[in-house]
């Protein structure tokens, strides 16, 4: 019983333990567009705690420079070109 009940502590205790990951991905936007990045122009008050509060990447790239291949790569974890999506933006109509 004694074994079964610190089984369950530790359990929950490494649950507990699970990061929270938020990740934005956006098109078209520049290293210095974000308050928390040094902008002064556009306020992101939001994006700014986010960025307080956990953990801010200040080196990043991405597989292509338009949306579509950037996130196919981001969520095959291949290269563009090997899932044929490296020439083309897809519109919600496209076929």
């Amino acid at each position: 019983m004694v074994c079964l009940v610190v089984g369950f502590g530790v359990a929950s205790a490494v649950q507990a333990a699970t990061p929270n990951v938020v990740l934005i991905f956006t098109d078209d936007q520049g290293y210095g567009d974000l308050g928390c990045f040094g902008s002064e122009t556009i306020r992101t008050p939001n994006i700014d705690r986010l960025a307080r509060e956990g953990r801010k990447f200040t080196s990043f790239m991405v597989a292509s420079p338009v949306c579509t291949p950037s996130r196919a790569a981001l969520l095959t974890g291949c290269y563009p070109k090997r899932v044929g999506l490296h020439q083309h933006v897809l519109f919600p109509t496209s076929t």
